[in-house]
C-alpha cells in the first residue's frame, strides 16, 4: 500500500550497485546499542537502541543511508523547532561517520503500534466513529504543524504506517523526512515527496504544497481505512454512504478533502476537526451517547 511517488531526494540505490549503508555496528556514536530494526526506507533504517550512558534507556535512531545527507540535515532543521507531545522530541543527533554515512537522528521511543498494524490485525476494517476520532486527533497536530510562526511545516506524507498508536490510544505522528516549512512567496516544492493514493494533486504537479496538502491526505488516509485499504485516486466518482461503514456526514467530509481544486477542500485543520466532531456526534447510536455523557465526554 505504501507505494512511493518518484522523488528527486538523492540518487536512490542500484540493484547490485554500491553499498548505501555502511555493516550495522554494534554500537553508533559509542552510545547507543542497537536492539533491532523497526522500519527501512529508500532514505534510511529505523532502528530501537539503549542509551547506554542513560542507564538502557530505549531510543529511536534513523539512520540515514549515504545517499540521503540532505534528507537528515532537512529532517533535523524541522525536528529542533517541534514542540509537541504527539510528534518526534529530537534529543541528540550523530554527525556523518564511517558508520552513519549521512548521519542519524535519535528521537524519544514512544511504545505502541502502528495505525497500518492496528489495521492489519483487524482485517483491515474499523469502525467509523474510530476513524473519526484518530482523525480528529491528528488534526489537533496539524493545527500545530500548520500554525507555527514564522513558517508553518507541511508534513505531506500522511499514511497508517507514519501514524502511531499508543498505549492509550493517543495518536502519534511520526516520520518527518518529507516535511517542510511553508514560504508564502514559494513558487513550487524544491523537491516532490509523498506517498501513491494519498499524495495530494499538487505533488505530482511541482506546486508548493500548502496546509490543503495535508487535508487531502488526512482525507486519503480516512477514505483507506473505512474503504478496507482501497486507495482514492483523483479520477474517481465522489465517495458515497455506505450503510454500516459509512455515514452520509463523513462522506460529505471526504468528498470536500478529497477536493482536486484545493480552494474547493477545507481551508484549515481546525475547521476540518469541527466537521469531524459534528459527524462523529450524529453517528453515535442513543447508547453510544450515553454512555460517552457518562464518561464526560459530551
Amino acid at each position: 500500500m505504501d507505494r512511493k511517488v518518484v522523488t528527486v531526494r538523492g540518487t536512490p540505490p542500484r540493484a547490485g550497485g554500491h553499498l548505501t549503508l555502511a555493516p550495522e555496528p554494534v554500537l553508533l556514536a559509542s552510545r547507543y546499542r542497537i536492539i533491532k530494526t523497526l522500519g527501512q526506507g529508500m532514505e534510511a533504517v529505523v532502528y530501537l537502541v539503549e542509551d547506554i550512558q542513560l542507564g538502557g534507556k530505549l531510543r529511536v535512531v534513523k539512520r540515514y543511508k549515504e545517499h540521503a545527507p540532505i534528507d537528515f540535515m532537512r529532517e533535523r532543521d524541522v525536528l529542533v523547532t517541534l514542540n509537541h507531545p504527539f510528534v518526534p522530541s529530537i534529543v541528540d543527533y550523530i554527525v556523518p561517520s564511517e558508520a552513519a554515512p549521512a548521519g542519524c537522528l535519535v528521537t524519544d521511543y514512544v511504545a505502541g503500534e502502528t495505525i497500518q498494524e492496528r489495521f492489519e490485525s483487524s482485517g483491515r476494517r474499523v469502525n467509523e466513529l474510530t476513524v473519526l476520532e484518530w482523525s480528529m486527533q491528528l488534526c489537533d497536530i496539524l493545527t500545530y504543524l500548520h500554525t507555527l510562526t514564522p513558517h508553518p511545516v507541511i508534513y505531506r506524507d500522511l499514511k497508517p504506517g507514519n501514524l502511531l498508536l499508543d498505549a492509550a490510544g493517543r495518536v502519534h505522528l511520526i516520520d518527518f523526512g518529507s516535511a517542510r516549512r511553508y514560504k508564502p512567496d514559494g513558487l513550487l516544492d524544491t523537491v516532490q515527496l509523498g506517498t501513491t493514493g494519498f499524495a495530494a494533486p499538487e505533488q505530482f504537479e511541482q506546486e508548493q504544497s500548502d496546509v490543503r496538502t495535508d487535508l487531502y491526505g488526512l482525507g486519503a488516509l480516512m477514505h483507506v481505512l473505512l474503504n478496507k485499504g482501497k486507495l482514492h485516486y483523483f479520477a474517481q466518482t465522489a465517495v458515497k454512504a455506505r450503510a454500516g461503514g459509512m455515514t452520509r456526514d463523513t462522506a460529505r467530509i471526504l468528498n470536500r478533502l478529497l477536493a482536486y481544486d484545493r480552494s474547493h477542500r477545507f481551508q484549515s485543520a481546525a475547521e476540518t476537526k469541527q466537521a469531524l466532531e459534528a459527524a462523529a456526534r450524529r453517528a453515535l447510536t442513543p447508547w453510544q451517547r450515553l454512555r460517552r455523557q457518562l464518561q464526560g465526554k459530551g
